[in-house]
């Protein structure tokens, strides 16, 4: 039985227990394998070369390096952000929100005093056409 590579690989990373996004990974490293693999022969590659590339060892190698890959692109994207945020930035964040907010509270506060009377108008104009 002839079975297709996509599913070779995907059941070595359900058996062991690996994220779907290594899976992923390593199936794009077997397919530019076999890609680069056609490019360097200037021929198509024969079921026995392809088979070669499915053992458990190279499926082994494939998400083994899809893992580094994967932990190598996550540090790179976490790590401006590590640099960037600390315990004070944090601090700092959360009174200003809470400065903001009671800003914000403060000029509704206001406004309502402000236009108080008109809106008590509008209020009365509004509950005696209800009522009628």
């Amino acid at each position: 039985m002839n079975i297709p590579p996509y599913e070779i690989i995907k059941k070595y990373c359900y058996e062991n227990k690996k994220d779907e996004r290594v899976f992923n990974y390593a199936y794009c490293i077997y397919k530019d394998t076999i890609l680069s693999s056609y490019k360097d022969l200037k021929e198509n590659i024969s079921g026995d070369m392809k088979k070669a590339l499915l053992t458990n060892k190279n499926i082994e190698l494939f998400v083994n390096k899809a893992e580094y890959k994967l932990k190598k692109d996550n540090e790179k994207v976490i790590e401006p952000y590590k640099k960037e945020f600390s315990r004070k930035n944090f601090k700092m964040s959360v009174y200003s929100s809470i400065l903001g907010n009671f800003i914000y509270s403060m000029l509704l506060l206001l406004i309502f005093w402000v236009a108080g009377s008109q809106i008590l108008s509008w209020l009365q104009s509004l509950v005696s056409t209800v009522s009628r």
